[in-house]
């Protein structure tokens, strides 16, 4: 291996990876200097050999990593010691993060086992095992005295899964788009009181969670830009989404925004909500902030903890309003006995021009972006215009920034889906090279962020699901399964190797099942081609073949769907395929289960063409009509319950027989 290929390898920048057509493909190491330089590296000689230096030997110089990750019912610390420390004893103390000891003791460095080595400058350095019967899973601090110096690193103690509430029960859920909502009492946009009242309705049909988009902030002063997965800031939530009905600082006012034209006009919904804003804001200044209330005490404390934003005050408030109305909305869930309540989105990137870019811009990679390599939805691949976390800042900064992210998003729900779960192992770098795109999978401290995921979980009673989709490494397949970490099924894509669908019993367990989700054609489109014609319409398809070809599978794909019910015809009306389907895949092994809410109403069109930008209006497409018509469909829930309640026997029944 030449130097710059270890730099390559120390830096995680990838040589090869397997396409979805099965076939090994190589990265040119011209792509792969440029990735380097993208990291902050110069390509001379002399400046590949001191980063080597630094990433691969300068650690072995520190007894302690500035982090490491271990398991609290086998955990094994590690210490790194030079030959002159070795015969050495040394005292140890472990801190919580009240800085109270709750562990310590005295060891002789050479007695503890060896689980590593390195030569450094003709010199061995010993890497040792410093083994504890039991530390409980949590974030600690770690102080080791030897020869009088005091050394200190951060602990990650992780427990051996994920949260979950639901155990081997069987669930269903909704999930929707939450600016779609149509209602009378929204100002132009779903907001946190339509999802109070779609969780009531929900509770009412027997669901125990509700999967919402991102709710990540997005752009105050460019409110056109709605796509919830390029956020401004995924550590604050969306204004718009605040419900001055909910908030005791609102005065009723005359609304002029029209909340039944099909697509969401954000300039004007954002101008009018903020002029409602304002008015809550002064409000609460006069009644509050001025005579420091118990209210503004509470506004005070939660400016203090996200300090690190650096808003206005009326920002803050705007966040403040949200983040209660959010917690309030998942204790609504809870006092309905919904089993899990809110499942929120992480987004798998920020906005290179926005606010958690900005407060974090050593945390990234110059002038590269995330996407995803060719596979059949994208033959050309895909560059979703998000900046690139840097591996090594990210564990140079203890992974603090990471930590924040999860604590922030886990705070308010009962379950977490992470988009692009595949990105906690690699991501793939895009990056512009002599007028071309090229791309490179860069490699991710997978164990210790699954250690933080797994522990962020467990610490915020948060259940996990990682959104597996598409080309997903064997690594992550087996971690997800190990930390009970739930995938991500969509119907469509779930087929044998005949191209016949999947029936229920052969799902895997440890899965959300979904008919449809934001990136795919409502079932109604799907079954009447409606998709196919808006693909071809704005000319997605690379060749004019490949429309009819397209539209040959799908007739294919619908023969099989009518095979599949074991009845039923393929010129039977789509809301009677439809509800065939649902109850069908309500008696899945999936243990969550999950409708769409367009589906529900029977929506053809779509939230979100993927491969369009300015020519379709993503993001903004409204519900057809109001929940409560959605929700009267009682029949179909009774089914869903049903089917539910026999996919938790059928499953039960197999436990017992193995």
């Amino acid at each position: 291996m030449d130097e710059k290929s270890k730099l390559c390898y120390l830096q995680g920048i990838g040589l090869e990876y397997v396409d979805y057509q099965g076939k090994q493909q190589i990265i040119a190491q011209e792509i792969r200097d440029q990735l380097l330089i993208a990291c902050g590296h110069q390509l001379e000689t002399n400046s590949v050999n001191q980063a080597i230096e630094d990433l691969d030997a300068l650690p072995w110089l520190d007894v302690l990593p500035n982090i490491q990750a271990v398991n609290e019912d086998s955990c094994s610390i590690k210490l790194r010691f030079a030959p002159h420390l070795i015969k050495q004893s040394f005292t140890w103390k472990i801190l919580n993060q009240a800085q109270q000891v709750i562990d310590q003791g005295q060891a002789l460095a050479n007695t503890l086992d060896e689980s590593g080595h390195y030569f450094y400058q003709q010199q061995r350095f010993s890497e040792r095992l410093l083994k504890l019967e039991h530390l409980p899973a949590n974030y600690y601090q770690l102080e080791v005295e030897l020869l009088n110096s005091t050394y200190t690193g951060e602990l990650i103690c992780r427990p051996a899964q994920c949260y979950n509430p639901i155990k081997d029960d069987k669930v269903w859920g909704v999930s929707v788009q939450l600016y779609s909502v149509k209602s009378t009492d929204n100002f132009g946009i779903g907001d946190f009181n339509d999802l109070k009242m779609l969780i009531s309705m929900s509770a009412k049909a027997g669901a125990d969670y509700i999967l919402l988009n991102p709710l990540h902030k997005l752009f105050q002063h460019s409110p056109e830009r709605a796509s919830p997965y390029s956020p401004s800031d995924r550590t604050q939530l969306n204004p718009l989404y605040i419900s001055p009905r909910l908030s005791e600082d609102f005065e009723e006012v005359d609304v002029s925004i029209n909340t039944d034209e099909p697509f969401i006009d954000y300039q004007a919904v954002s101008t009018e909500k903020h002029a409602i804003y304002i008015q809550m804001y002064k409000s609460f200044c006069t009644h509050h902030l001025e005579h420091n209330t118990a209210r503004a005490q509470q506004f005070s404390s939660f400016k203090a903890k996200h300090h690190a934003w650096q808003l206005t005050n009326f920002n803050y408030y705007l966040q403040w309003q949200a983040h209660q109305q959010l917690e309030y909305c998942q204790q609504f869930c809870l006092q309905l006995k919904m089993k899990i309540g809110l499942m929120l989105d992480l987004a798998v990137g920020c906005s290179p021009d926005g606010e958690e870019y900005d407060r974090n811009q050593a945390l990234f990679a110059n002038k590269v972006s995330i996407g995803a390599p060719p596979d059949p939805i994208a033959l050309d691949g895909q560059n979703w215009g998000l900046p690139a976390p840097n591996p090594t800042q990210l564990k140079l900064h203890q992974y603090k920034p990471f930590i924040s992210l999860l604590r922030a998003n886990m705070k308010h729900c009962g379950a977490l889906r992470i988009d692009h779960v595949m990105g906690l192992l690699r991501l793939w770098w895009c990056i512009q090279y002599q007028e071309q795109q090229h791309g490179c999978y860069v490699y991710y401290p997978f164990e210790d962020l699954v250690a933080i995921l797994v522990l962020e979980s467990q610490l915020n009673s948060c259940l996990i699901v990682g959104e597996d989709l598409g080309i997903v490494p064997p690594e992550v397949i087996t971690s997800m399964a190990k930390n009970h970490i739930f995938g991500n099924d969509i119907f469509y894509f779930e087929k044998n190797t005949d191209g016949k669908f999947k029936q229920p019993q052969e799902y895997r367990q440890n899965a959300l099942l979904m008919i449809a989700n934001h990136d795919v054609p409502p079932f109604f489109a799907w079954w009447q081609t409606d998709d196919l014609q808006i693909k071809n319409n704005y000319q997605l398809f690379s060749q004019p073949q490949q429309y009819s070809e397209a539209l040959a599978q799908r007739e294919q794909d619908k023969q099989h769907l009518i095979q599949w019910l074991g009845n039923g015809d393929i010129t039977d009306t789509s809301q009677s395929i439809y509800q065939a389907v649902a109850i069908k895949l309500a008696t899945a092994a999936s243990t969550l289960f999950c409708l769409q809410i367009e589906d529900l109403e029977g929506n053809t069109t779509p939230v979100n063409i993927p491969g369009t930008d300015k020519e379709y209006p993503n993001w903004s497409r409204r519900l057809n009509q109001p929940l409560s018509k959605t929700f009267a469909q009682t029949k179909l829930f009774d089914s869903i319950n049903l089917g539910r309640l026999h996919a938790k026997e059928q499953s039960s029944n197999h436990n017992l027989a193995t």
